[in-house]
């Protein structure tokens, strides 16, 4: 939440957007365990103290069987996707704090039936003045679904808090950005996530993380790259419960 600072602000935190350097793409692909995957483009511009940013967020589910339910008979398969079309807004209120929000168009589609809604995110940011420290917020997914074949279909409004503090590294020729954030959704538990990122040069960028409250996952680890105005970021999260593995890749263009 508060190290959110790039093209992908309309996903994690709006407030973001008014700490991106200058236009920026990304593209980011997450693949899931149990054939569930999802893409995003977001995009992000800033004009003095403000910032603009867009994103299309769009993940499916691979061939769902079908059975009779009389004999539980194979009589085909089907696929399920969910849409999220958003544009986001922030505005540094005063030098060390921005706020931001977040406009979603939904839209939810499993065999033939169908479902869409609206909803709205919520950010701050605040520098505090305190070094390289950052505190964010923001609450997520305030809004409805219409039904989905007479049943209705909640949103899982979720609240999250976080802090990044980078600091220098002269011994690793290098800085260290340490974050946590702690999470509550709806329709989940509590849940914290710890961070940790060597950064070299600019260049390199090596990720170590650790979650709490959850039975399923606990470790995850990245790699960035950058070159130039181009990015390269790769994250990878083992699940238990024999679920799999996880694997994400980004990569962005700062115009």
């Amino acid at each position: 939440m508060a190290a959110a600072d790039d093209a992908t602000g309309p996903l994690w935190n709006p407030a973001g957007l008014t700490a991106v350097d200058g236009p920026e793409l990304v593209f980011v692909h997450s693949q899931w365990f149990q054939d569930v995957r999802s893409e995003f483009v977001g995009g992000a511009v800033k004009n003095g103290e403000n910032g603009f940013g867009f994103g299309f967020l769009m993940s499916t589910v691979g061939e769902i069987e079908q059975r009779a339910p009389e004999t539980g008979k194979l009589i085909g398969t089907f696929s399920a996707y969910d849409i999220a079309l958003s544009g986001a807004y922030a505005r540094k209120v005063r030098d060390e704090v921005s706020l931001g929000l977040t406009l979603k168009v939904l839209y939810e589609k499993m065999y033939v039936y169908s479902s869409s809604g609206i909803a709205l995110d919520l950010g701050v940011r605040i520098a505090p003045g305190i070094d390289d420290l950052s505190v964010g917020a923001v609450l997520q997914n305030i809004g409805r679904m219409g039904a989905m074949r007479d049943e209705e279909t909640p949103l899982p409004f979720t609240a999250k808090a976080g802090v990044a503090y980078c600091v220098g590294a002269e011994s690793l020729k290098g800085t260290l950005l340490l974050t946590a954030d702690i999470s509550k959704a709806s329709d989940y538990w509590t849940t914290v996530h710890t961070g940790l990122e060597y950064r070299l040069d600019r260049r390199l960028a090596l990720r170590g993380g650790y979650s709490f409250g959850q039975d399923e996952r606990s470790f995850s680890a990245g790699i960035g790259l950058a070159f130039n105005i181009y990015r390269l970021d790769y994250a990878y999260a083992p699940f238990d419960l024999d679920l799999g593995d996880t694997h994400r890749v980004g990569f962005s263009i700062s115009l």
